[in-house]
């Protein structure tokens, strides 16, 4: 196999995963939260519900969707008739 195997690949969701996903955020329930647990049972409840805003209302999908493409080269590579994602990246410990 060699390099010119690879395609390139980009992070392109479509238009409507972001619609399916803020229907979901807006129709999200929470559950109530209990006296002191903090973090024993999971996440605070407050922090669950600042993510979920943050995510519908407050975070630039497409603008981190852009970087990452920018950033970090990704590549598709069939392997044994699978697809296999990559980035070319050396280890620093080699």
């Amino acid at each position: 196999m060699s390099f010119s195997d690879e395609t390139l690949f980009q992070i392109n969701v479509p238009d409507e995963n972001f619609a399916t996903l803020y229907a979901k955020l807006d129709l999200a329930t929470f559950p109530d939260e209990l006296k002191d647990a903090g973090w024993k049972y999971g996440a605070p409840l407050a922090d669950i519900k600042r993510l979920a805003g943050k995510w519908r209302s407050g975070y630039d999908w497409r603008k981190h969707e852009s970087e990452l493409n920018k950033e970090l080269p990704m590549f598709i590579t069939m392997f044994t008739r699978r697809a296999m994602w990559s980035m070319p990246f050396r280890s620093p410990w080699m």
